[in-house]
């Protein structure tokens, strides 16, 4: 059976303590083993705990130990090394031109998929307007097809030719 405390260090760590009985040859002995957490959230401690419960070994035990808490101690002070995590690739989603949309209906796409005020989505529509297309914005790639799906769709419902077109952006 396992008991499990949670101390604080003098230097601000948390240290997990557990409290087990464990059969040694005939007598039955209590041992205790400790985590250095490090500062890490409960959940880490808990699956540790787990890592502990099944990697623990009793150490041998001194003659002159008098002290019941300190016999067959196992300290185990380990950081689990943290990930590398890259961030997702980013997707451009590009608006191009055409001849017959109107400037108007530009306008209100950018306002409804891209939550643009009105001023920064006339701006973009002229750009798109003047050079043939514009980034709209940058997103990890799902979020950037669906965006262009919904601008897509939506022209298509309101019969107009508008399209948009989703690009990987270039990796720096």
């Amino acid at each position: 059976m396992y008991r499990r405390r949670v101390l604080s260090g003098s230097d601000g760590r948390s240290h997990l303590r557990y409290d087990c009985d464990v059969a040694v040859q005939s007598p039955c002995r209590t041992q205790t083993f400790e985590i250095e957490s490090h500062g890490m959230r409960q959940a880490n401690a808990d699956q540790y705990e787990l890592a502990v419960r099944a990697a623990a070994v009793p150490a041998p035990k001194a003659s002159d130990e008098s002290d019941a808490d300190a016999e067959g101690s196992v300290v185990v002070q380990e950081r689990p090394a943290d990930p590398e995590v890259k961030p997702p690739p980013m997707y451009k989603v590009i608006l191009l031109n055409d001849d017959y949309t109107p400037q108007e209906f530009v306008v209100h796409v950018l306002m409804k998929f891209f939550y643009m005020d009105f001023d920064k989505a006339e701006r973009l529509m002229l750009l798109v307007h003047t050079t043939g297309s514009a980034v709209i914005g940058i997103y990890p790639r799902d979020i950037a097809e669906t965006k262009s799906e919904q601008i897509n769709h939506y022209a298509q419902e309101n019969n107009y030719p508008l399209k948009s077109a989703v690009e990987q952006t270039d990796a720096d």
